[in-house]
């Protein structure tokens, strides 16, 4: 049963249960958290957060797509100053 479960979805009750865990417990959840999604793609992920109620996480970007992503934006930039330039000799 998750916590979540154990006690009916609600937050008091929740950040008591947190609070009253030893950090080594604590850590241990979080473990065993980030192993059970270290596979899902964000997508897969937001939607798991989104049915239980939870529309506040951060996305977290792995290195592989952060690269990725850096790379896009680079294109995006670059093609944002020929734009500029073409733009202002035309």
């Amino acid at each position: 049963q998750s916590l979540w479960e154990k006690c009916g979805g609600k937050a008091d009750r929740i950040k008591k249960q947190l609070a009253s865990l030893k950090p080594e417990d604590l850590r241990k959840m979080r473990e065993e958290l980030v192993a059970g999604t270290k596979q899902l793609k964000f997508e897969q992920l937001a939607k798991k957060f989104l049915e239980t109620g939870i529309d506040w996480f951060v996305e977290e970007m792995r290195p592989v797509d952060a690269e990725e992503l850096h790379r896009e934006r680079i294109k995006q930039l670059d093609d944002l100053r020929q734009a500029h330039q073409d733009a202002v000799e035309g």
